[in-house]
């Protein structure tokens, strides 16, 4: 097995092609037939725990306007892009980070803030926490195999795995 890292256009192009047997896509529309919903979050800004902020239980864009704003470049810029036009913020970032670990280390470091999926809060040093954002925007994640081409034995068998692992949402 190996591991392949792309955005959700790469994702569902290497699908079709036969590049990769099966993606984690985020939001697709449609959920192709026989995917599994794996999970569901929401988008939370990330801060030193010694922000001013950091124990409010939700905060909006606004108020983190004069921090800034490191952003990640791996995938979820676009979701970022729209929390931004629902709180009718500028969209400015002071840093565009590919590696997340890179992106948390720059935050831990007290070099800005950063918004992301609250599914990373299990990645966060212990000076980083998450806040709720009024401007609330969930996401799904999906795992599928192609929609064009059968399915390999493998990946049925991860879906079906995951479909029996998961809660229902």
């Amino acid at each position: 097995m190996r591991l392949f890292e792309g955005s959700d256009d790469e994702l569902e192009a290497w699908l079709e092609t036969g590049a990769v047997d099966a993606a984690v896509l985020v939001d697709p529309n449609p959920i192709p037939h026989g995917a599994v919903i794996l999970a569901r979050d929401d988008f939370r800004a990330v801060l030193r725990s010694d922000h001013p902020l950091a124990r409010e239980t939700r905060i909006s864009l606004g108020d983190l306007a004069e921090d800034p704003l490191l952003t990640s470049t791996s995938g979820c810029e676009p979701q970022i892009t729209a929390l931004h036009a629902m709180a009718g913020s500028d969209y400015a970032p002071a840093q565009r980070v590919h590696e997340t670990s890179t992106l948390l280390g720059m935050v831990a470091a007290g070099l800005g803030v950063a918004i992301m999926p609250a599914l990373a809060l299990t990645m966060l040093a212990k000076n980083l926490v998450m806040v709720e954002l009024e401007q609330h925007l969930e996401r799904t994640l999906v795992f599928t195999g192609p929609s064009g081409r059968p399915w390999h034995p493998s990946v049925e068998r991860m879906r079906d795995i995951a479909e029996t692992a998961t809660t229902p949402l």
